[in-house]
């Protein structure tokens, strides 16, 4: 049934390396827009729930980079390892968008 589902949904060649780095994506996104709202209210209650979730956000952080380091998926240290690695990754996506 799995693979019936992925060749519907032209999900059959995402990887796991291209899901983590959405999801780090998204939570970068996440915490600069939890930032922003929290400078942008005066209501304390509403503040406090959003710093909340800013260091919900901050801590999935933590947890996406350290298992992309593991996997060996980002290089935050090696710039240059890091571009090849982008480059690999934007060809996948381009691919996908092909098939």
């Amino acid at each position: 049934m799995r693979n019936i589902l992925d060749k519907l949904t032209g999900s059959a060649n995402i990887t796991d390396q291209m899901i983590v780095s959405d999801l780090l994506m998204a939570t970068k996104t996440a915490m600069a827009s939890y930032s922003l709202a929290i400078t942008g209210t005066t209501d304390p209650t509403i503040r406090n729930t959003l710093t909340r979730y800013q260091n919900d956000a901050i801590s999935y952080h933590e947890k996406l980079t350290k298992y992309m380091l593991t996997k060996d998926y980002y290089h935050p240290y090696d710039m240059e390892k890091q571009i090849a690695q982008d480059i690999e990754n934007a060809r996948a996506a381009i691919k996908l968008l092909g098939d």
